[in-house]
């Protein structure tokens, strides 16, 4: 049970949650303030009126917008994708085709511009991500030309999350424009027979992605920026990471200070068909993940819902077995257009 405008954190098992459900409609038609209510209020999960509620609610973004030391706006220019991933969590989404128009970029840009103003943010201190869908299709490059421009003329640093599988058709505009791009998610599953099994075109299931990948990662380090490689772990493909930093190695990957690896294990899953890591074949992955860190390779966990939950929370690794990702909770703040 979360509040995350309050902080309350309570953990109650699948039995106690429905009755409580009950009990609250029971509540809520005669109005009245039963001990089951006032337990809620006290503990911080309901407000008294709306007015307490908004007034929690300026008191957190009053908070929120001073704590911030960067700020992160995230510019989704489409939904679609040219990926079929089998654990894709975006497949209800990427089931409407929307693509930003030139004129909503524009305000998008317009609305970081005007925001960092009102926050007194400097240039240096706004970074914009590019996110979708897949932000680097081939039809959305007047769209990346046009964040990136702005970002050039403002002074902003842009990342980039892609799943790799365009950068060499973007390599003239990431070439321009590599001054003013801090860093580029890329995703690769694992060595080449097992990507290509979890990670393949929606238009070309049996055409292989994780070359014309490897190739743009290759790129973007000759490019002098950043790569992150997040590594999408379930039982499928823990087994093979020992294989797979093998790969690095050969590429000389884990001797390159640009290169950083986030493993990423897929707790839940909106398709049946994909089994999620348990906590006991989580520490499967352990060798491997220390072999790469003692190598001295840049290499971070990440448990997705808890650097979500801490991340809106505010909270340490130490409450409720929260893991935060690194950056989540303290230096950067992230709001979305």
């Amino acid at each position: 049970l979360i509040n995350t405008l309050s902080g309350a954190v309570d953990y109650i098992d699948g039995p106690s949650a429905f009755e409580l459900g009950v009990l609250l409609t029971e509540c809520n038609r005669n109005d009245s303030l039963s001990r089951v209510k006032r337990y809620l209020v006290e503990r911080g999960y309901l407000f008294r009126s709306k007015r307490e509620e908004v007034a929690a609610r300026r008191q957190m973004l009053k908070r929120y917008d001073k704590k911030a030391k960067r700020i992160q706006y995230f510019i989704t220019l489409t939904t679609l994708c040219n990926f079929a991933c089998q654990y894709c969590y975006q497949r209800g989404v990427m089931s409407t085709y929307c693509k930003l128009s030139h004129e909503e970029v524009v305000q998008c840009i317009d609305g970081i511009r005007k925001h960092a103003k009102l926050i007194s943010l400097s240039s240096s201190d706004v970074h914009v991500v590019l996110y979708g869908g897949e932000p680097l299709l081939l039809d959305a490059k007047d769209n990346v030309q046009l964040v990136l421009d702005a970002a050039r003329k403002e002074g902003w640093l842009i990342g980039i999350i892609t799943n790799g599988y365009t950068l060499t058709d973007y390599a003239n505009i990431l070439s321009k424009y590599r001054k003013s791009i801090g860093s580029i998610n890329v995703t690769l599953d694992g060595p080449e027979n097992i990507h290509n099994k979890r990670r393949f075109l929606a238009k070309g299931k049996s055409k292989g992605t994780f070359r014309k990948i490897v190739k743009g990662i290759d790129l973007v380090l000759s490019l002098g920026l950043n790569v992150t490689v997040n590594v999408n772990m379930d039982p499928a493909n823990v087994k093979a990471l020992k294989t797979f930093f093998t790969f690095i190695k050969r590429k000389g990957w884990s001797d390159n200070r640009r290169v950083k690896i986030l493993f990423s294990p897929i707790v839940d899953s909106f398709n049946k068909d994909i089994s999620t890591l348990s906590d006991t074949a989580q520490k499967g992955f352990t060798p491997p993940y220390l072999e790469m860190v003692g190598a001295g390779m840049e290499a971070e966990y990440e448990s997705r819902f808890g650097s979500f939950v801490a991340a809106m929370l505010g909270l340490g690794a130490s409450h409720a077995d929260i893991v935060p990702l690194t950056f989540g909770c303290t230096n950067f703040r992230r709001y979305v257009f």
